[in-house]
């Protein structure tokens, strides 16, 4: 969910599903801050880029690992509520002994609160 500050930013919060594999395969979700700038807005969509930060534990007592994250994209917006967002993200990870650096494609929802 996201809070629009004005016309072109917004704040809020998300949540990311992450599968991992290796040496044991985690699911984990992850809940953070996010702030997404809107370029070239008009009533059916606009590009967005954004920065998020997330920390999740694969179980009690594990270590903790933080996500850094960078993203752009462009957003469908549904309605002044909703919008449907292609995204690109790029994220640094580090803890539990793991550091890497990932692309993908995501594909997520944003609601605004108005």
């Amino acid at each position: 969910m996201g809070w629009m500050l004005n016309s072109t930013i917004d704040l809020g919060a998300d949540l990311n599903v992450v599968s991992l594999s290796g040496a044991g395969s985690v699911t984990a979700y992850q809940v953070g801050p996010y702030v997404r700038g809107w370029l070239g807005a008009t009533e059916s969509g606009a590009w967005n880029v954004g920065a998020r930060v997330s920390v999740f534990n694969t179980s009690p007592g594990s270590n903790s690992t933080t996500f850094f994250g960078v993203f752009g994209g462009y957003s469908f917006f549904v309605n002044r509520s909703l919008a449907i967002n292609l995204t690109v993200p790029v994220t640094m990870s580090t803890g539990s002994g793991a550091n890497t650096t990932s692309f993908g494609f995501g594909v997520g929802l944003t609601g605004f609160i108005h």
